[in-house]
């Protein structure tokens, strides 16, 4: 269903349509969210790039898609990639990301520093550790309803529903 949607919304447009683009972008969340990972990186990827040429790399869209990007390249294992483009994307991010956006990639982006363990010295220990306060402390303002305390999948999720909370989207 969500393939015939994206292939009507894109009917007679060009590839860097903006519509054509937004179809290409949920298709790929929605396969993403599916477990269909390589269709999804190579959709998202090819939506990141058109949106970079056309918006620019700071825009708010190709910042989104980078973020996919990235977390593909994290639930693949491609740490170093995922890495890379998590930094990418919170560079500059505070001109067009919410504080619930970029508490979810700082989140994100400790966590694949800390599964680097060739790279693990106390220098990057100490960032990881920064980004996750950092996170947290986000969370704690936009929404104290989290315990203190939580697993590590259900603090993953955190970041997750808080961005859906707020954004009126899940995408992880």
């Amino acid at each position: 269903m969500a393939r015939r949607s994206c292939e009507l919304c894109c009917l007679g447009r060009t590839e860097t349509d903006a519509s054509a683009q937004k179809a290409r972008s949920i298709l790929g969340i929605v396969l993403m969210n599916n477990d269909k990972t390589g269709e999804a990186f190579r959709l998202l990827k090819g939506v990141y790039k058109a949106r970079k040429e056309i918006l620019g790399e700071t825009n708010l869209h190709t910042r989104n898609s980078l973020y996919l990007v990235a977390e593909l390249y994290r639930s693949a294992g491609k740490l170093t990639k995922a890495e890379s483009s998590f930094r990418l994307v919170l560079n500059q991010c505070e001109l067009s990301w919410s504080d619930e956006a970029i508490a979810r990639a700082q989140y994100h982006l400790a966590l694949v520093i800390k599964a680097i363990p060739d790279y693990l010295n106390a220098e990057r220990e100490k960032e990881a550790v920064e980004l996750i306060n950092t996170a947290r402390e986000t969370r704690r303002k936009i929404t104290p309803l989290y315990l203190e305390t939580l697993t590590p999948a259900e603090e993953l999720k955190s970041f997750g529903f808080l961005v859906s909370l707020l954004a009126g989207k899940w995408i992880g």
